[in-house]
């Protein structure tokens, strides 16, 4: 493990925290999964998100996962 990794049970409040991607990606790609793959979960979710939502919430997460790849490859090169 990295030595500048920490984990979250290590961290204080004067730590930074570097976020690689938007809060909520990891729950608009995951309730995407759900409304196509898994109908027992997304029945659950659905009462809080309808499906345009999130449709729209996966299209912007894989827009900006996309973007930042991208960034990502260019500045390894």
């Amino acid at each position: 493990m990295h030595k500048s990794f920490y984990r979250p049970h290590n961290a204080q409040v004067s730590d930074v925290l570097v976020l690689t991607k938007p809060l909520g990606t990891l729950i608009a790609t995951t309730s995407y999964h759900w409304m196509n793959d898994d109908r027992e979960r997304w029945s659950r979710i659905k009462v809080v998100l309808n499906t345009e939502e999130a449709n729209k919430s996966f299209q912007r997460a894989l827009s900006t996962m996309v973007r930042l790849n991208k960034t990502g490859t260019t500045l390894t090169m």
